[in-house]
């Protein structure tokens, strides 16, 4: 038999509390842990010492009828567990409740025999409580019995409890941050890949190099991400993986939101964007207060919000257009700065898988159809994208009269 040891060191609540601040976890998961890792090294324990036992005393001990209860007595300074066992009159009757036609003992037997023999005074209990079969009965946990087996296993159990409590709670933080803004730093170049460093946790993840465009990547410099979204990773790997991007639409919106307290608040929404990475993007905005003008609030004074908001995009041209309900007007802003003459022929068609296509003519000034298509079609695709169109079909004044169309 290995050296025995007690498991549970007297400076138990220091160390949680040590636990708590290094970890970065709550007092509760801390515990959760602990109460595990008791509960896996006391069956260790038991299986050792009581195996034989079960035998000579006519049952075979159900490793998962182990159970155990831990008491925490912190004003004390003392951490007490306990085994939950059933008393019952004899095993016979323990035997016959586990056969497969009759409901199993969640808990481990004990006499009631065996219960009234022993000292109540010494196990806590009122001198008056009465005890039955079919009651519980917390056989107290002596650590100190524990031998290196069990108290291995307490201690593996606990680190990998630690670590998954941990995992869980970068997970739950990090999900309720979706969306928003977190800063990393570059700690390796890796070909194609840029692997990352977060600052406010020891997270680290990668992205590919094309998430920076033209923008030059050094070791050891600091840049804004958005988290798109928290994967699931290996139950095994205590690593949270963070996907996190710079090209997306998604960093634009975030970026708008660090910037301009209004969007940030709730007073201004962005309803709609749409982003051509290291070009152009389109942000649809609409002010829920009537005194407050959403374009004018994202523009700034001197135009300062949208100065910081180029900057932190690297020089990217940014269309803000005014969001509407009405969908002629919707249309009509998209397009800005181009002027539009007039908007019809709104359709809006279901095919039979159920998907919901809408398309849209429009008549520009002839001088300003390039500039309402814009280069390569970039000005018309990032407005339909915007606003969630198939197609916005320009035609210039010329062309729509051409075609005998009154507008």
């Amino acid at each position: 038999m290995g050296k025995k040891k007690d498991i549970v060191n007297v400076n138990f609540y220091e160390a949680l509390d040590e636990i708590v601040l290094e970890k970065k976890i709550s007092r509760e998961q801390v515990l959760l842990a602990f109460e595990e890792a008791i509960e896996s090294a006391t069956r260790i324990q038991l299986t050792m010492n009581d195996k034989q036992d079960a035998r000579s005393r006519g049952y075979f001990l159900d490793r998962r009828a182990i159970k155990v209860k831990v008491d925490y007595q912190e004003m004390d300074k003392i951490v007490n567990a306990y085994v939950i066992k059933t008393i019952v009159a004899d095993y016979s009757d323990y035997n016959q409740r586990q056969g497969e036609d009759k409901p199993k003992y969640d808990y481990l037997p004990i006499l009631l025999s065996e219960v009234l023999s022993l000292d109540k005074k010494s196990l806590g209990i009122n001198k008056n409580t009465e005890l039955k079969v079919g009651e519980y009965f917390y056989e107290p946990v002596d650590f100190k019995e524990f031998g290196f087996s069990a108290g291995k296993e307490f201690r593996n159990k606990l680190l990998s409890g630690l670590k998954k409590e941990r995992k869980s709670y970068l997970e739950s933080k990090y999900q309720d941050k979706v969306g928003e803004l977190v800063r990393a730093t570059i700690v390796d170049v890796d070909d194609d890949i840029i692997k990352l460093s977060l600052e406010d946790e020891e997270i680290t993840s990668s992205v590919k190099r094309s998430e920076f465009g033209k923008k030059e990547v050094n070791i050891g410099d600091k840049h804004l991400f958005v988290i798109l979204n928290v994967r699931q990773s290996d139950v095994r790997s205590k690593d949270v993986v963070l996907s996190l991007s710079r090209s997306s639409k998604e960093f634009v919106k975030a970026v708008f939101k660090q910037n301009v307290p209004e969007i940030a608040s709730g007073v201004i929404d962005i309803m709609g964007s749409s982003r051509d990475f290291g070009n152009r993007s389109k942000v649809g905005v609409m002010s829920k207060d009537d005194k407050i003008d959403a374009i004018g609030a994202c523009i700034g004074v001197d135009k300062s919000r949208i100065e910081a908001i180029k900057r932190e995009l690297s020089g990217e041209n940014v269309d803000i257009f005014r969001w509407s309900n009405i969908p002629k007007e919707l249309v009509k802003n998209s397009l800005e700065p181009a002027k539009v003459s007039a908007v019809f022929n709104l359709t809006e068609e279901k095919t039979a898988e159920g998907k919901i296509i809408r398309s849209v003519y429009v008549v520009v000034p002839d001088d300003q159809q390039s500039l309402a298509i814009g280069k390569d079609g970039l000005n018309a695709r990032l407005a339909s994208q915007a606003i969630e169109f198939n197609k916005i079909n320009i035609l210039s004044e010329t062309q729509a009269e051409a075609e005998g169309r009154i507008f």
